[in-house]
């Protein structure tokens, strides 16, 4: 009998070991299922930090505008005296070394001229006022891109001695440009960096991870933006070559970076 009831205490206490095992198999799951959440609902401390960088450049490739207007009786007559205009201008240009590739027709238009003829009035009364057609404009706008800054002040002064008035959108860039956009992002992440880890050190806490990223204010300028340029209006003054100063780009990026600490 004493033997029996000794056999069922054993089973009683295995069976009550393994539940206890079982009860804290499952509560472990539970935290570490909690602390999972806890993390991906952002409930864990962060600190944030901005990376900033700077990069100056000479710019060695400059870009214009020029437009040539012709009005006339007949549209055949203005397309003609434009594309005279406009031939020779590609032609010097060419023969100043600038590629095909590098010179582009961005606009050209066709537009009727008219005249407001006021009504002229007499004892008899007044004829009514009108607009007459006298005649049509036709004007091609065509980009310049001059890979050697050292040649654009000869080459304006060029284009101007055709008889070009309309000259203008004259700025400088840079032939990489994207890989300078590139090395200021690279500068400015490595620059977030250093100052997450100095103040990880100054906090007394460590970098876990980071949880969010972001560019902001980035900002690739050409010098003033596309500043006007204008020839003489007056053809019989002789024309003499402009110093085109390129000065510098700047380059600059930023971006803001949020780190897990513990």
């Amino acid at each position: 009998m004493f033997k029996k009831i000794l056999e069922d205490w054993k089973y009683a206490i295995g069976f009550l070991t393994f539940g206890f095992l079982l009860i804290s198999i499952v509560f472990s799951i539970l935290i570490i299922v909690n602390i999972k959440n806890s993390w991906n609902s952002g409930t864990y401390n962060t600190i944030s930090v901005n990376g900033k960088s700077e990069i100056k450049t000479v710019p060695n490739i400059t870009n214009f505008d020029f437009t040539v207007s012709e009005v006339s009786e007949s549209v055949e007559l203005a397309q003609k005296n434009s594309a005279e205009k406009i031939n020779k201008a590609i032609n010097l240009l060419k023969e100043k070394g600038i590629e095909e590739k590098d010179i582009k027709s961005i606009s050209y238009n066709i537009n009727p001229k008219y005249e407001w003829i006021q009504g002229v009035c007499n004892v008899f009364g007044c004829q009514p006022s009108e607009q007459k057609l006298v005649g049509y404009e036709v004007s091609q706008t065509t980009n310049v891109k001059i890979r050697n800054t050292e040649k654009v002040g000869e080459i304006l002064s060029g284009i101007g001695e055709i008889g070009i008035k309309n000259v203008g959108g004259l700025y400088f860039t840079v032939d990489n440009e994207e890989d300078i956009k590139k090395q200021a992002l690279a500068e400015a992440i490595e620059d977030a960096k250093n100052k997450a880890q100095d103040l990880s050190k100054k906090l007394g806490v460590k970098l876990v991870r980071i949880v969010s990223f972001g560019e902001e204010n980035y900002y690739s300028p050409y010098p003033e933006g596309r500043g006007g340029f204008g020839m003489a209006k007056d053809m019989d003054v002789a024309f003499v070559a402009p110093q085109i100063s390129v000065g510098e780009n700047t380059t600059t990026a930023s971006v803001y970076v949020i780190y897990q600490i513990k």
